[in-house]
C-alpha cells in the first residue's frame, strides 16, 4: 500500500511541475494559450459540421491573439463553407499578411475566382 501511495505523490508532483509554467506565465501567454485551444476546438466544429459554432469560437480565438495567422486561415474556411465569401476572403488575405505559410487560402479563392 505504501508503494502505491508514493506513485500518486510521484504522480501528483509531476502533474505540478508541467503546470507550473503556465501558473506563472503572464496574461499574454495565458491568451495565446486559450486561442490555440479555441482554435483546437473550433476545428473539431468544423469537421462535424458544426460551423456556426466553430465560427464564433474562431471569433474569440482572433479577439485573444489576433495575430496567430492559423485561426485566420481556419474562420476563412468556416466562412467559404458558410457561403460567406467576403469574409472568407479577407479572412485567408490577413492570414497570408501574417504569415506567408496561410497563404494558400487565398490562392485557393483567387484560383475559384472567389478572391480578385
Amino acid at each position: 500500500m505504501l508503494l502505491l501511495s508514493k506513485k500518486i505523490v510521484n504522480l501528483l508532483l509531476v502533474l505540478m511541475l508541467i503546470n507550473l509554467p503556465v501558473l506563472k506565465a503572464g496574461e499574454g501567454v495565458r491568451k495565446k494559450l486559450r486561442a490555440w485551444n479555441q482554435l483546437k476546438n473550433a476545428r473539431v466544429y468544423l469537421k462535424t459540421g458544426q460551423l456556426e459554432m466553430g465560427l464564433l469560437l474562431l471569433n474569440h480565438s482572433i479577439r485573444a491573439h489576433p495575430d496567430l495567422a492559423e485561426s485566420w486561415y481556419t474562420r476563412g474556411v468556416a466562412n467559404f463553407r458558410l457561403e460567406r465569401y467576403e469574409e472568407a476572403c479577407r479572412d485567408w488575405k490577413k492570414a497570408c499578411g501574417l504569415e506567408v505559410g496561410w497563404c494558400l487560402g487565398e490562392e485557393y479563392a483567387i484560383a475559384g475566382k472567389i478572391c480578385l
